[in-house]
């Protein structure tokens, strides 16, 4: 599995629930406390879980590759993971694949 430990959809669902409701800076010291991970990760987390269903994710990817599909629309999200696991590709070559198309959202 090379999926981040905490992007898994339980725990992105946790991170999500936690902040989904609340912008409250204790939330945010209490997920820290939790698991470990610092603000800026957990933003991240819940930003992207946020935008890519835990129905889309792929655990042969990692992260990033989540990141770098999280603006677009689901069906193009669904594609291009589906591509990246498939054709086993990094990230940088995703973001490529993802521009060649004119998809890609700044």
């Amino acid at each position: 599995m090379k999926i981040d430990a905490y992007f898994t959809a339980e725990r992105s669902e946790l991170v999500k629930g936690y902040t989904g409701k609340y912008t409250d800076a204790k939330v945010y010291d209490e997920l820290e406390d939790i698991t470990g991970l610092d603000r800026t990760t957990l933003w991240n987390y819940k930003s992207v879980a946020d935008s890519v269903d835990s129905s889309l994710r792929n655990e042969d990817l990692g992260f990033l590759h989540h990141k770098e599909v999280a603006k677009l629309e689901q069906i193009k999200q669904k594609e291009f993971l589906d591509r990246a696991s498939s054709e086993n590709l990094s990230v940088s070559e995703l973001r490529s694949e993802i521009r060649k198309e004119g998809v890609y959202v700044e």
